[in-house]
């Protein structure tokens, strides 16, 4: 791989050609070097996206997001934003006189033990054009079960369920939550020495060694059904989809899983939820209910840095801890320090819970005419409620996490 130039990265467009280069001649050369600056320190603090957002006030801020946070790091005037984002659809080849359909592309930076992958898109808001760079870092983002921090039952539950020929093992949460992190890591636990894999996907966002891959529109099928359905013509042992929508992708999705094994990230919350958009797409909730093996439902929350200093619960929350037999001897709150930007936090945590479906349950989803509502309070009684917010809090109890994250992550979403 190329070395590092001595005036910093080395960044490659989607061509292969080098772009964004001091030495080069540019419209604006101002931008150019606050764009590498920004690019330079979104590398080295690990940041997953970067925003660039017009404000009315004929500004633009410049956000990086890590995890569920996003921080402002830069306010420019608009004519200088507008120019970053001409240098960045520039890099990614894009076309510099559309600003208001969008666009995707990608270009990437060459350091000298990796290459870091950027994944543009644009948007046409109201006051300007809205510019979104996700960064994907290498050997980041999977690494099997192990990685995600789940307990011994339910790793042991998930890895279970991949080794059966056939059934559906949903994913589900908001965006956002690490649902397509989780389902890499699926994809790295899976068994491709003897077995088949294929994965249909709207961006590829890390390469998966034994997994055929395959994105959306990318010359094999223009829609995720017809994709699918390419994909199942190579008679594959498991699928993996991100992110399941839409009617046809689902009944596709469902015929399938009576023959193969499917893995499939979907929209929604708890058991509940995930199991009324099936009706909502004119699917049958008994459709589901006869191939579904797992749903893994998630959140991510901030994780406190070490700068974090001893805290009390609320008295709402006190009260929880109590009855749920949890210690606050640990609790801690945000403080701020340089590492953290001030913000108090360092990174981000997920929050998982598990559920198996029962014979019982089956049953009870294949019956005709019941209503979601009967399935909660029969989920209710056989898992226990508000599971996410448990653990959640858990995490609490240990300290690597506070009372505000849960309550913003999991209790507002619930």
């Amino acid at each position: 791989k190329p070395k590092r130039p001595s005036g910093g990265i080395e960044l490659i467009g989607a061509s292969g050609a080098p772009v964004l280069a001091p030495e080069r001649p540019h419209g604006n050369p101002a931008a150019v070097v606050l764009l590498r600056a920004l690019l330079t320190d979104a590398i080295r603090k690990q940041v997953r996206q970067i925003n660039f957002d017009p404000k009315p006030n004929r500004t633009m801020t410049v956000r990086f997001r890590s995890g569920a946070a996003s921080k402002p790091v830069r306010e420019v005037d608009l004519e200088l934003g507008e120019a970053m984002i001409d240098e960045i659809k520039t890099a990614a080849d894009l076309d510099l006189t559309e600003k208001r359909a969008p666009q995707e592309g990608g270009f990437s930076a060459n350091l000298p033990e990796s290459t870091i992958r950027f994944r543009v898109s644009t948007a046409g808001i109201f006051g300007g054009e809205k510019l979104t760079v996700r960064l994907l870092f290498p050997g980041t983002g999977a690494a099997g079960l192990d990685a995600l921090n789940l307990g011994g039952s339910e790793t042991a539950a998930i890895r279970s369920a991949l080794r059966k020929p056939t059934g559906l093992i949903l994913i589900s949460g908001p965006p956002g939550s690490g649902r397509t992190t989780t389902m890499y890591s699926l994809m790295e636990e899976a068994d491709t020495t003897l077995r088949i894999a294929f994965s249909v996907e709207n961006r590829i966002g890390r390469v998966i060694s034994g997994v055929s891959q395959m994105e959306v529109g990318s010359g094999a099928a223009e829609t995720q059904a017809a994709l699918i359905e390419t994909v199942l013509r190579q008679t594959p042992d498991m699928l993996f989809i991100d992110e399941l929508a839409g009617p046809e992708s689902m009944k596709t999705a469902l015929r399938a899983a009576r023959e193969l094994l499917v893995v499939a990230v979907i929209p929604g919350g708890d058991l509940g939820r995930v199991l009324a958009r099936f009706p909502e797409q004119g699917i049958a909730p008994a459709a589901p209910a006869r191939v579904l093996q797992l749903l893994l439902t998630q959140r991510l929350v901030r994780k406190l840095c070490s700068c974090k200093r001893k805290g009390r619960l609320t008295p709402e929350i006190r009260d929880y801890f109590q009855q749920a037999h949890l210690s606050d001897a640990n609790v801690c709150l945000p403080a701020g320090c340089r590492k953290c930007n001030g913000t108090g936090y360092d990174g981000v945590l997920p929050v998982f819970d598990l559920v198996q479906v029962s014979d019982h349950l089956r049953n009870l989803l294949d019956a005709d005419g019941v209503p979601v509502s009967m399935i909660r309070q029969e989920l209710e009684r056989e898992h226990g409620s508000s599971m996410l917010a448990y653990r959640g809090f858990q995490l609490v109890s240990t300290g690597r996490t506070s009372e505000d994250e849960v309550r913003r992550a999991i209790l507002t979403q619930e």
